[in-house]
């Protein structure tokens, strides 16, 4: 029979002890080895979190700032328009739209490329942009378009806002192009007034800005005012001949009218009855005016008469397209300003002025 001595106790307790002691050090030097895993498991994530939160940020802003200008774009201003909308309809205030663009900035494309048309839309929106308010919204509506939201402001604030703007992008000198002017359009919004009416209202403010000269402030006033939009008769319309400028002020005069009716959503009926009496008179005008030259001996008398044949093709396809729904403001505006005023009654009939005497 195996008997343990005292002493073999006390060697058992060491050597338990011992092993206790081994055992509490290595769960210590596991739980410390997990504590870091956990602690660096904690920082990574961490700083996933942290990188994740920067590339939503950046690509919110890829997501709401225009490529080319790096303000904001139109998807953004939307979606920030329709909410100023709602909180003025529930709290009060003013809300006033600018809308302005580049004028005749396709002549800058034109004759000095797009790379530089691009860098003066840069310069611009850089320029407009350092001029805004924290509370303003500033964006690019298309192309060389851009509008502004101002809050808390009336019509008569927002006149002096487009004025400023106005006047320090015409005081810009862009390398190789020289100054490049804007016209801009101004409407304030009517308490719960929708956002197509509201618009319609600074589309035709820019419009009338651009049809008395461009370079200048118009304000859009409600559609029930019947002079919304008028076509202004300049000096530089006058020809020396009192018949033929009797006939271009008709030509204006109903080419107003006719840009309302459409900006105005008038009866289909009431639109081709103007396009009717457009044609008509552009028909006799251009025949009384040929007249003329063709006795005047005007040596740009076949190419005359050709341009104004284009010209009541354009207008009879206007009038067809009447016949099959609604021909786009735009159009209206383009056919005579450009088409009638600048590229007809400035650049061509300017051409005989000088040999009219009547």
């Amino acid at each position: 029979m195996f008997i343990m001595f005292p002493e073999d106790h006390h060697y058992f307790d060491i050597t338990m002890l011992l092993l206790l002691v081994l055992v509490l050090t290595i769960a210590i030097v596991l739980s410390k080895i997990q504590n870091r895993k956990l602690q660096k498991m904690n920082k990574n994530l961490s700083d996933l979190r942290q990188e994740l939160e920067e590339k939503n940020k950046m690509l919110e802003e890829v997501a709401t700032r225009d490529k080319l200008t790096g303000i904001k774009n139109r998807n953004y201003f939307d979606q920030r328009l329709y909410d100023e909308m709602a909180k003025m309809d529930r709290y009060g205030g003013d809300l006033t739209l600018i809308f302005f663009d580049l004028d005749h900035f396709k002549n800058v494309n034109d004759r000095y490329g797009h790379d530089i048309g691009d860098e003066v839309l840069v310069a611009i929106a850089k320029h407009v942009d350092g001029l805004m308010r924290k509370s303003d919204l500033f964006a690019r509506w298309g192309g060389e378009e851009f509008v502004v939201l101002l809050q808390n402001t009336d019509v008569e604030g927002a006149k002096e806002a487009a004025e400023k703007i106005r006047k320090e992008v015409e005081a810009i000198k862009h390398p190789g192009v020289g100054q490049v002017t804007v016209s801009l359009g101004v409407a304030q919004r009517h308490l719960e007034e929708d956002r197509e009416k509201w618009f319609k209202r600074a589309d035709a403010a820019l419009y009338k800005a651009k049809a008395e000269g461009r370079n200048r402030v118009c304000t859009g006033e409600s559609f029930e005012d019947e002079a919304m939009l008028d076509i202004k008769w300049l000096p530089s319309y006058i020809s020396g001949h009192s018949e033929i400028d009797k006939q271009h002020q008709m030509l204006l005069k109903i080419g107003s009218s006719i840009i309302n009716a459409t900006l105005k959503d008038k009866p289909i009926e009431v639109l081709i009855e103007q396009m009717d009496q457009l044609i008509e008179h552009v028909q006799y005008h251009f025949a009384y005016e040929e007249e003329v030259l063709f006795e005047i001996g005007y040596e740009g008398y076949s190419k005359h008469v050709i341009i104004h044949g284009n010209l009541i093709k354009k207008a009879e396809i206007l009038r067809n397209k009447l016949a099959i729904g609604r021909i786009d403001p735009i159009e209206a505006f383009d056919y005579f300003v450009k088409d009638i005023i600048i590229n007809h009654m400035i650049r061509e009939d300017s051409k005989f002025f000088n040999r009219l005497k009547v």
